[in-house]
């Protein structure tokens, strides 16, 4: 039985709760203008067959090793939010289809503070009444959260201290950025790079 990893081309969609990766991975998978953008950029063919594939899946050979079409494709694309509470397993599992997988790229959504406060603010109704709620701030239970969606600690920390101060959730905003991009830069021949999906444009590094 062939290791279907070693013959797979892994991009890896990352970025934080809102940044716009599940969006930009529809438009990947449906062959649009943006999509040839960015396979050309990262140096694939987007004509070749590909699919959306979680971590589990692409370290676990029993799972891949399954007569499926999505195991069959050419090109695994990984979702990978970088405040979920889970990121540390993702970090793990990524560090490993690194080494194995045919070629790895990473594609890391910089999307601005003010934007992302916006959406994720859209997303969970936050607001500074009920912040400031005892018992609600900082609760992953609030009843202001839209239905299906619950925001990680990470995110919820980052989303509390941007309402009570603009400059300081900008800040950690910023090193949750540098902190992933740190994880990388000690992993050689990784490929990382930045793209605004709003103005559909890659910057030469990091922005923040």
């Amino acid at each position: 039985m062939s290791d279907r990893l070693s013959k797979k081309h892994v991009l890896v969609v990352a970025g934080p709760s809102a940044s716009g990766k599940t969006t930009l991975i529809e438009k990947l998978l449906n062959n649009s203008d943006v999509a040839i953008q960015v396979f050309e950029k990262i140096g694939l063919d987007y004509h070749s067959s590909m699919r959306k594939m979680n971590t589990q899946r692409l370290v676990n050979k029993r799972k891949l090793s399954k007569n499926k079409s999505k195991n069959k494709s050419q090109i695994a694309i990984v979702h990978i939010d970088t405040l979920s509470s889970r990121r540390e397993d993702r970090k793990r599992d990524l560090a490993h289809i690194a080494k194995s997988s045919k070629s790895f790229n990473v594609v890391t959504l910089c999307t601005p503070h003010e934007l992302w406060f916006r959406r994720i603010s859209e997303r969970g109704e936050v607001n500074q009444v009920s912040l400031l709620t005892p018992g609600v701030c900082f609760s992953r239970c609030s009843t202001n959260l839209k239905p299906r969606w619950t925001p990680s600690s990470f995110a919820w920390c980052i989303m509390a201290a941007s309402t009570f101060s603009k400059s300081i959730g900008r800040i950690m905003y910023k090193l949750e950025y540098k902190s992933w991009e740190k994880f990388w830069t000690t992993r050689c021949g990784v490929c990382q790079y930045y793209y605004d999906s709003e103005r559909k444009i890659f910057f030469p590094e990091c922005p923040f």
